[in-house]
């Protein structure tokens, strides 16, 4: 288990925060400020992505406000709070939401913000494709 109190956790995250400056956030289900969302419960743990069942858990770090899902669906994104939980780490994020119509376009537009954004954030299921697209923006 990681040591979150330890001089090494401590410089490395330093460094990581001097270091980032810019995010990406690819989400076809994100909405601005909670529109049409319905939030009932907060968020107390993430899960680790694996290949295979998650098999542990990360409470969410001090200083990030949890974020809230909809009983209707657990996989919409307010871009809203996201966004504002970067700024107040100094970070610019950006959120991108494409619909089926426009895949094209958006690997077009992956392709030049990967050049010059620090951190990518992908939905899996991204137009409902069973990962397809996001394997195709993750080859960039």
């Amino acid at each position: 288990m990681l040591n979150r109190g330890s001089e090494f956790f401590l410089l490395s995250k330093e460094v990581a925060e001097r270091f980032l400056q810019t995010t990406v956030i690819v989400d076809d289900q994100a909405s601005f400020g909670g529109e049409n969302q319905d939030y009932t419960e907060p968020i107390s743990n993430l899960k680790t992505p694996t290949r295979g069942r998650a098999k542990s858990t990360v409470t969410t770090p001090t200083g990030i406000t949890p974020v809230k899902i909809s009983q209707d669906s657990a996989h919409q994104l307010d871009a809203k709070i996201v966004i504002d939980n970067f700024a107040s780490k100094g970070i610019v994020c950006s959120v991108l939401k494409p619909d089926a119509t426009d895949k094209q376009s958006v690997l077009s537009t992956i392709e030049k913000l990967a050049i010059c954004t620090d951190i990518f954030i992908i939905d899996w299921d991204l137009c409902k494709d069973n990962g397809e697209q996001t394997l195709k923006l993750i080859k960039y």
